[in-house]
């Protein structure tokens, strides 16, 4: 009996797969809110789209003790170990590695590959479950909305629409990533568009 109690022990111990929260002022674990920010940022780390997110109204710091992919959608500035990154793009985290985000103008959706959690107010100290994600190579530059999309975000387009373009748009890229296509940048009537090439043999 001590046996098996050791063993049913031992089968209950999950891997740490920790985020934990640094700094949070005014943020929030959801499952709603703008329907568009929230699922674009699911969508740039491979989530399914009606995953929880974090609505960061104002700020939040956050460290991972496993390597994973965080997005962020909305207008902020990005930090990760204390690099300045874009939003739109899923940005690779190390282990250990420290994402904060800081919100302009509103608030902004930020997502990590297989986020989970209470939802709610997050204080520092707590901690939520990411999924480990690593090793993602040309795959990583496909997860980006582009700048024409995102002009017409910003420019106030139809928002159905416009996520149905983006979600197609990556679902897309990444295919072409993973055959091995090749992103590069063109010039068109003096603007410069990213376009995906692959080499037919």
């Amino acid at each position: 009996m001590h046996l098996e109690t050791k063993t049913i022990a031992a089968l209950d111990e999950t891997p740490d797969h920790g985020l934990t929260v640094i700094d949070a002022v005014e943020t929030y674990l959801v499952s709603d809110g703008d329907g568009f920010l929230r699922v674009v940022s699911n969508a740039l780390v491979g989530n399914s789209l009606e995953a929880p997110v974090f609505r960061v109204e104002d700020r939040v710091e956050l460290q991972s003790s496993v390597p994973c992919l965080a997005a962020v959608a909305g207008h902020a500035r990005v930090e990760v170990n204390g690099v300045k990154c874009s939003a739109w793009r899923a940005l690779p985290v190390p282990a250990g590695g420290r994402v904060k985000v800081v919100a302009h103008g509103g608030a902004v959706y930020l997502a990590f590959s297989g986020l989970s959690g209470r939802l709610g107010r997050v204080r520092p100290g707590e901690r939520f479950h990411v999924k480990q994600a690593d090793g993602f190579g040309a795959e990583l530059a496909a997860r980006c909305v582009p700048l024409s999309l995102l002009n017409e975000y910003f420019n106030g387009g139809a928002q159905d629409a416009l996520l149905e373009k983006v979600l197609r748009h990556l679902k897309l890229a990444c295919e072409m990533a993973k055959r091995g296509a090749k992103l590069v940048k063109v010039r068109v009537g003096g603007k410069i568009y990213e376009v995906w090439v692959e080499e037919v043999g």
